[in-house]
């Protein structure tokens, strides 16, 4: 049997500013980012992923709702993109070739939850019959 692994990954949270269609080559990519709030020992940190849709998805009419402050799910296969600066400092950032993408809310609609809120609502214990 040949090793097999998988690389989907899905991710929620805001766009940081308006989604960007062009052209490369014969095809089009519509390109934006989003940032995921991370809650860990109390203290909130953003990650910021950077998503692609390609073909026919960045073609559709699905980008014209892709703006500043809209909640998005996205899913699909995520890369890890290094580099070193001209000035020679290392860089790293994910990339994610958006397969699935999902408009969550309203932009307007949506409420943030603070660290507190988010830990109070996982940290119960939950009963077993």
């Amino acid at each position: 049997m040949a090793n097999q692994s998988m690389n989907i990954c899905t991710f929620t949270g805001n766009l940081g500013k308006d989604v960007e269609v062009k052209k490369i080559r014969d095809t089009t990519v519509a390109n934006f980012s989003i940032a995921v709030n991370l809650y860990a020992r109390g203290e909130e940190k953003t990650l910021w992923i950077r998503c692609s849709l390609w073909g026919k998805q960045a073609e559709s009419k699905l980008p014209q709702y892709l703006k500043k402050g809209q909640q998005v799910c996205v899913s699909g296969q995520i890369n890890l993109n290094e580099w070193t600066t001209d000035d020679g400092t290392a860089r790293a950032d994910l990339q994610l070739n958006v397969r699935d993408l999902a408009l969550v809310g309203d932009k307007n609609s949506r409420q943030e939850m603070t660290p507190d809120q988010a830990r109070s609502d996982t940290s119960e214990d939950i009963p077993f019959d």
